[in-house]
């Protein structure tokens, strides 16, 4: 891992390849994480074994993951969680 002299960039090297990250706008992603995430990128899905690895025990078919293997991320709809 490493930083950019001003933060505002991150590196990170591991087994799975190299990541970067523009740390610049972090601010904004922390004052409303969907629109970060879903602006311009409505298309992105998480499948059964990441929702397991990240959603913290959350039950997949309460946000929508029914009979999919895939769930388009920008439209999970909470149902009865």
């Amino acid at each position: 891992m490493a930083l950019s002299a001003d933060g505002g960039i991150a590196l990170a090297a591991g087994p799975g390849g190299v990541s970067l990250w523009d740390l610049r706008g972090l601010a904004e992603v922390v004052a409303d994480p969907e629109r970060a995430a879903c602006s311009g990128n409505t298309n992105a899905e998480i499948d059964k074994a990441d929702w397991a690895r990240y959603a913290g025990g959350a039950d997949w078919s309460d946000y929508g993951g029914g009979g999919s293997d895939v769930l388009a991320v920008c439209f999970i709809s909470p149902g009865s969680a």
